[in-house]
């Protein structure tokens, strides 16, 4: 089995939010891996068992 996952490979996600209320306003930064890809394989092992 083969799986590849990508997250923002683009860069559009940004990691500074901004709330703006009644009561003034709010910046909230996050850290995080902007981008990243994951590739990933497996491989199952059977044996199948002997006859007699």
């Amino acid at each position: 089995m083969i799986k590849l996952r990508g997250y923002d490979l683009l860069g559009q996600v940004s990691n500074l939010r901004y709330a703006i209320n009644a009561q003034g306003r709010t910046e909230t930064w996050t850290n995080s891996m902007r981008r990243y890809a994951l590739l990933t394989i497996s491989y199952r092992f059977s044996q199948k068992p002997k006859k007699k």
